[in-house]
């Protein structure tokens, strides 16, 4: 799934649940204020304590969105009645579906990015003009996976070594090659007589 796709269903998802804790509020008024602040309580304490560093913007985050599901609970209960049990998991599930996919995307990319950025400078000037050129491509494609600012970086950072490594063996060539435009693509095997 694409992170567009997973945009537009979380702020879609979220949409729902805020005009539902709305409606909620408005229906069932002060009755429906204290089991929201016990669930803004329990939310801030859980989502400290799940935090990898103390977050202060995870236990907020955490505290509105559990202060909202008590709301956007009663709000359903309005429009459903007794198929709230039903509705309730239903309206939820796109968050969690979404949130795995992100995760599973992200891990994926960090994969992917992982032993392509690992190659060393040194390592690069005992590889042939061919396998340079290969690894040149591998890392067009990497840098296209990626997903997330580290993995880009890091693809960035690899590609900077193998431009000046590829320089350092023809320049002339090279600033033919860079004024071609070939390069952004990955391109680099005629060049390189690869």
């Amino acid at each position: 799934m694409s992170p567009a796709v997973i945009k537009i269903v979380r702020v879609g998802t979220w949409t729902l649940i805020g005009i539902l804790a709305v409606l909620g509020l408005l229906t069932a008024g002060t009755a429906v204020v204290l089991p929201a602040l016990v669930a803004i309580g329990v939310g801030a304490v859980v989502g400290w304590a799940l935090a990898s560093r103390h977050s202060v913007w995870m236990a907020a985050g955490l505290a509105c969105a559990c202060g909202a599901g008590v709301l956007a609970i009663a709000g359903l209960a309005v429009l459903a009645g007794p198929a709230t049990v039903v509705a309730a998991p239903a309206v939820i599930a796109p968050l969690l579906w979404t949130s795995r996919a992100h995760t599973r995307t992200r891990t994926r990319t960090r994969a992917a990015a992982a032993p392509v950025a690992a190659q060393a400078p040194s390592s690069l000037a005992n590889l042939s003009n061919a396998q340079l050129a290969r690894e040149w491509h591998a890392s067009y494609n990497a840098l296209a996976m990626a997903r997330d600012l580290p993995s880009m970086e890091l693809i960035c950072a690899l590609r900077r070594r193998q431009l000046d490594e590829i320089e350092r063996r023809a320049p002339g060539d090279f600033q033919r090659w860079i004024s071609s435009g070939s390069w952004v693509r990955g391109d680099s095997a005629p060049f390189l007589g690869g």
